[in-house]
Formats: C-alpha cells, sequence, structure tokens
C-alpha cells in the first residue's frame, strides 16, 4: 500500500511523532521511551485549522519555576536541609542556577514565537456508545492532533495536507466508508515504565536532600520483581510468547499461544495475549474466528468484543482503499 508519511512535533506530548497516510485512514504514531502507540482515524471527517502559536508550556513553565523554586527552597530551609550560615555557596549555586534557567527558558521562548510560524490542528468529531446505561446513551468525543509548524518544515506539511484533503474528495459518501470511529492500540515497554518510576520516585531524596530517601526506589523495583515471579509460575510456553509480543514478533508469540492453546483450552490469559497478538499482527479474520472459541462466561459482553474486532478489520480494509 501506498504510504505518505509526515514527522511532526507534538504541542501536548514528548516524544516522537508521525503521521502516516494510508488508503482513506490517517495514522497517528507516537514513540516514547515506555510505549508506543498508534491511532487509526478515517479521513472524511477530519477537521484541518492552522492558528498562529508558539509554546505556550515555555511560557507557563518559565513564569512557574520561580514559585516552585523557591517552595524547595523553603522545604529545604525547614526539613533540616543545608543551613544558610553552614552553605552559604549552595545557597549562592542554586540561585544562580535558578537565574540562569530563567534565562535560557526566556530565550527559547522568544525563539519560538520567532522561528515558529504557527501551529496545525487536525480535529475528528466521533460518537461513542455508553454501554453501562440504556441504547440511547451516546456522548461525542473530540479527537485533536496539534502540531507546531516551522518555516523550515512548512512546504513539506503543506504537501502532506494537500494530499490529506485530495483523499477527503475521493472518499465516497457513503456507510461503508465513514465506520465513524476513532482506534487506537498501546504498546509497551516494561523496562522503561520501571526507569520512569525509579526516576519518579527518586525525587523526594532530591528534593529533601535526605538521602535516605533513595530507598523509596525499592518501592517499583519490588512491585517489577513480583510481576515478574507471578509471570514466572505461568507455564513456559506463555512465557516465551509472552518475550516474543514484547519483542513486537507476532508470529512466534501466535505459534506458541495456539500451541499452548490446545494443551489447556481453559487457560485464560493464553487467550486474551492471543486475541491481543492477533490485533497487533493486523490478522483481524484469525481473530474473528478465534474470539468465537472463547466462552462467554470469560468474556463480560462477547458482543462488543466481535464489534471491536470488527471495526478493526474493516478500518485496516480501508488503509488499503486506493480512493
Amino acid at each position: 500500500m501506498e504510504t505518505e508519511r509526515l514527522k511532526i512535533r507534538s504541542l501536548e506530548r514528548s516524544g516522537n511523532s508521525c503521521l502516516m497516510l494510508e488508503g482513506t485512514v490517517l495514522i497517528y504514531k507516537q514513540t516514547h521511551w515506555f510505549s508506543e502507540s498508534k491511532t487509526m482515524i478515517p479521513i472524511e471527517s477530519i477537521q484541518i485549522s492552522e492558528h498562529p502559536k508558539f509554546y505556550k508550556d515555555l511560557l507557563t513553565l518559565s513564569l512557574l519555576i520561580p514559585v516552585l523554586i523557591l517552595i524547595v527552597v523553603l522545604l529545604i530551609r525547614f526539613t533540616g536541609g543545608p543551613q544558610i550560615t553552614d552553605a552559604i555557596e549552595f545557597w549562592c549555586v542554586l540561585i544562580g542556577g535558578i537565574v540562569f534557567f530563567e534565562f535560557l527558558m526566556l530565550l527559547a521562548l522568544v525563539f519560538n514565537f520567532l522561528f515558529t510560524k504557527k501551529s496545525v490542528c487536525l480535529s475528528y468529531t466521533h460518537t461513542i456508545r455508553d454501554v453501562d446505561i440504556d441504547s440511547e446513551g451516546t456522548f461525542e468525543e473530540v479527537f485533536k492532533i496539534e502540531f507546531f509548524k516551522k518555516r523550515k518544515d512548512a512546504k513539506r506539511i503543506d504537501s502532506f495536507l494537500e494530499k490529506l484533503k485530495q483523499k477527503q474528495l475521493q472518499v465516497e459518501d457513503s456507510e461503508n466508508t465513514r465506520p465513524g470511529y476513532v482506534l487506537g492500540i498501546q504498546h509497551n515497554h516494561p523496562k522503561g515504565i520501571l526507569f520512569g518510576r525509579c526516576l519518579l520516585f527518586s525525587l523526594p531524596s532530591v528534593i529533601f536532600l535526605k538521602y535516605n530517601l533513595i530507598l523509596l526506589v525499592f518501592i517499583p523495583i519490588a512491585l517489577h520483581l513480583h510481576t515478574s515471579l507471578k509471570i514466572m509460575k505461568q507455564p513456559k510456553e506463555f512465557r516465551q510468547a509472552l518475550k516474543y509480543f514484547r519483542r513486537k514478533k507476532w508470529d512466534e508469540a501466535i505459534e506458541f499461544l495456539l500451541h499452548l492453546h490446545e494443551q489447556y483450552p481453559d487457560y485464560a490469559p493464553a487467550m486474551f495475549l492471543l486475541l491481543d497478538t492477533y490485533i497487533h499482527a493486523e490478522r483481524f479474520d484469525e481473530a474473528l474466528n478465534f474470539s468465537n472459541e472463547i466462552p462467554e462466561n470469560y468474556v463480560p459482553d462477547s458482543n462488543a468484543l466481535n464489534l471491536n474486532l470488527w471495526q478493526w478489520k474493516r478500518m485496516n480494509m480501508r488503509r488499503n482503499d486506493s480512493k
């Protein structure tokens, strides 16, 4: 299938982001050090808007930093941290660092204001049915993708948006090409998540200069070990399949899970991991066939599961649509 790609810098999230135009579907892919996500959106109802905007979060941060630093200094002062009479150099270095950091933030703000031409917003409103209330219960959700449009990238972005608009005009106005939903899938990196949690739990030690608080880091490590021990108690085939799943080797994971399902037909973790792997591998026909084998008492709403799988299949068909 023909794919148009555009690397973007999102206003809302860090990490690497890109847009891909495949058939009549816009794919928004994000990669972080702790996870990867992919969102698929039908193109015909996407609204495109552009407006001047610079990095507003940078301005907010530059204004909040002095307040946050003052709070930290007061906490250190009144919780037994370095005293002014005993550590004059510490406070001088800290205040100098604050001023220098503030100066850099303001420079970055001016730089973004001068060289960031505008931002682009792609929005799509879709209807969600609330299954917890009566069948008439629905609500609308607006999905937005907003990213910078710098001068050096303006031609590349305009070219991509022009192709998107041309595709929108070519899409037939029929129910078969209007699924009316957004689909997303996420793949987590356990080691990246563990590293992030360790950094988070180490902050109290740095903020309060209480080095014994570094022991808090062992909390996420202990939770990670607990989860690992639970996995070690599972069958060998399941552990192998999970290893391949985390490495995104879908075919190898499916092979182990199918073999495990033959041995233990009622083993629920293997069933749901196999179903999830089918979706990641974009083998939706097999996922639909396998979903019919899952006992009803294992799935709260089998109709909702089948509907979701059909939505994935239809969206994947649209990716090969050349209209």
